[in-house]
């Protein structure tokens, strides 16, 4: 039993995961603006980034529930105290509440980050949040890469999927709610087609230790790709591209999953749009614009950088500065110094100095004869090297070609 379980959790989970990077710029309060949510839950978490893997908190929308509606769950009650939608930051990465701390971390077998919609009834992991934990990722759009043929499998390109639209409703316009219908103002702000937000089915779980403390992680909901996005990646999130699909997997008192496991079909309209982005993307580290530019872009300003580069080269600097001005001190011509008369010696001077200075020696019968005999070695051997070369130069030009060697002998 406890082997086809791991084989079924195998099957619900990726082996080769997607979307495993997504992009989420906008602070808490915008969001909270544009989606309509009536409140946002554990704030301090979420960090924007446009590059945001798993780990980091994600913005999810959840239904709020008052007095055990909707989740069964009595975590959920302490924290949404009233109806409506509740935009609560949870960590990209199920941990299901039955995990267990070891050595004061929690230990997961499975990296749960995506969630096969084939298999969610079969896992135990995810079965159970089927009924009570639907819930909705709201990203601005995410990655994935392409393995490139004929190159190895570390060779991939990167894709940034999007909806393509421009953001129709701006902050302030939620703000005013005088005279106006705030249901009407939340479908529209979570409708996805006057929105360029990426509405995302998922599960979520509560984790909650032993001194009290909860943990909210969340899992994306997978299904197969399209034919026209297979050449990226065989498998893609589940797309909620209306209100009505929006409100539908979110309820789950209203709706059993039966009835909305007809939303994990493949997302067929034209709602997605794709383009490549360059390598910057790759290390989790970079959290710039860059990392959602078209490589066209990126490339030609990198392009324009080098050769700004050397065209704006400039010469080394001189090591000494020339003086502009002279200094004080040469400011002024010098004046002559007096000459001293000059006065011969005395005789009497001289003989002194001659008198002070030790007598040269006279060298020996032997030490002259000895020095004699020394110089007269010195210029016949040096005659005899010299005329040495001289012959080694004449042989050398003679055997240079065969020519030559005829006319030398």
């Amino acid at each position: 039993p406890r082997l086809e379980g791991v084989v079924v959790l195998l099957r619900a989970v990726h082996l080769n995961p997607m979307c495993g990077r997504v992009a989420s710029k906008r602070s808490p309060g915008a969001l909270q603006r544009v989606l309509g949510a009536a409140i946002v839950a554990n704030a301090g978490s979420y960090r924007p980034g446009y590059n945001v893997g798993p780990g980091r908190y994600l913005p999810v929308l959840r239904k709020g529930c008052q007095g055990g509606q909707g989740p069964t769950d009595a975590e959920d009650t302490q924290d949404t105290k009233e109806d409506g939608v509740v935009l609560h930051m949870m960590k990209w990465g199920l941990i299901p509440s039955y995990t267990k701390m070891i050595d004061g971390k929690l230990k997961t077998q499975h990296n749960l980050i995506n969630a096969r919609s084939e298999g969610l009834k079969q896992s135990g992991a995810f079965r159970r949040l089927l009924k009570r934990r639907r819930c909705v990722v709201v990203v601005d759009g995410f990655y994935e890469w392409e393995k490139l043929e004929g190159l190895s499998s570390k060779k991939k390109q990167p894709y940034f999927i999007h909806t393509g639209n421009k953001p129709e409703i701006v902050p302030g316009e939620l703000e005013d709610t005088k005279g106006n219908d705030e249901t009407r103002q939340a479908k529209q702000a979570m409708d996805p087609a006057k929105s360029d937000l990426l509405h995302l089915a998922a599960l979520y779980d509560v984790w909650k230790g032993e001194t009290g403390e909860k943990v909210y992680s969340v899992t994306i909901v997978t299904t197969e790709a399209t034919q026209k996005f297979a050449r990226i990646h065989d498998r893609m999130p589940v797309v909620l591209s209306t209100p009505d699909r929006i409100e539908k997997w979110m309820d789950c008192k209203g709706t059993e999953f039966n009835d909305c496991y007809s939303l994990c079909a493949p997302y067929k309209e034209n709602g997605l749009k794709w383009y490549k982005v360059s390598d910057y993307v790759g290390s989790i580290r970079n959290q710039k614009s860059e990392c959602i530019e078209p490589l066209e872009e990126v490339m030609k300003r990198r392009r324009a950088k080098g050769i700004g580069r050397f065209f704006t080269a400039t010469s080394k600097k001189p090591k000494f500065k020339p003086l502009s001005k002279p200094s004080k001190s040469f400011s002024k011509p010098l004046k002559a110094m007096p000459k001293e008369p000059k006065t011969l010696p005395n005789s009497e001077d001289i003989s002194e100095k001659f008198e002070k200075t030790k007598p040269i020696p006279t060298p020996t019968p032997e030490k002259a004869a000895r020095a004699k005999f020394k110089s007269n070695f010195q210029a016949t051997n040096s005659k005899v090297t010299t005329s040495r070369k001289k012959r080694k130069g004449i042989k050398s030009f003679f055997a240079a070609s065969p020519r030559r060697k005829k006319l030398h002998k």
